[in-house]
């Protein structure tokens, strides 16, 4: 396998939990970290298991095809941007589209990285942190990164189990509604609409420009009032 082959390190087998309390502590993070420059990565993912025990930890070193992606089972991404191809950012993509739920965050060294920083806060991504800081934030926002990506697939699974939405027969299209009825129709929503907004008949026939015994005498003829 060449050195920039694909590398995937299987989740780590659950352990048990260091003391978290709460919902937090029965959460167990499903975490997939991408670095292509591999020891950062490798890095991370082993601070992260001691804080964090019960996380299931993946680590890959090189852009996969979506196909051969780890299992659908994933939580949160965290993905390095050192790099002068712009590989995280394209496997952030890939991975969104890929697991639309998962939240993912983007890490930093401040020494290789700022023009990938920059690039992801200019179109949008908030979650860009510096390598310095990652591990400490994870081990307090892993938990609520991984309810949230939980919630949003519940969500998104129910939503694609929602029946269609029921339609109405088309109307024939060589049916046309008689100009009566139609400026009847017309008139009557009109003047629903006019009532509505004015409060009062007399400031309803102003208006409408119409005279107040005239504007009367159409509303009770709709039985608008």
């Amino acid at each position: 396998m060449s050195a920039r082959g694909p590398r995937v390190r299987p989740p780590a087998a659950p352990a048990a939990s260091a003391g978290s309390d709460g919902a937090a502590a029965a959460v167990q993070p499903r975490v997939v970290i991408f670095d292509p420059d591999r020891d950062q990565g490798l890095a991370v993912a082993a601070q992260l298991r001691r804080r964090r025990p019960t996380a299931m930890i993946t680590v890959v070193t090189a852009r996969l095809a979506p196909a051969d992606l780890p299992d659908a089972e994933i939580d949160v991404g965290l993905v390095n941007l050192a790099d002068r191809e712009f590989e995280g950012l394209a496997f952030g993509a890939q991975l969104s589209a890929r697991f639309p739920w998962v939240e993912t965050v983007f890490w930093f060294d401040a020494h290789n990285a700022t023009p990938s920083a920059a690039a992801a806060r200019s179109v949008g991504i908030r979650r860009v942190v510096p390598l310095p800081r990652l591990v400490e934030w994870l081990d307090d926002a892993l938990p609520g990164l991984a309810r949230m990506a939980r919630a949003h697939r519940e969500h998104l699974d129910g939503e694609s189990a929602l029946p269609p939405l029921p339609e109405e027969p088309p109307e024939d299209a060589g049916a046309i509604t008689p100009l009566p009825e139609a400026e009847r129709r017309f008139r009557e929503t009109y003047l629903r609409r006019l009532l509505a907004d004015s409060g009062s008949n007399t400031v309803a026939a102003r208006r409408a420009g119409l005279p107040y015994t005239t504007f009367y005498s159409m509303v009770k003829k709709l039985n608008l009032r």
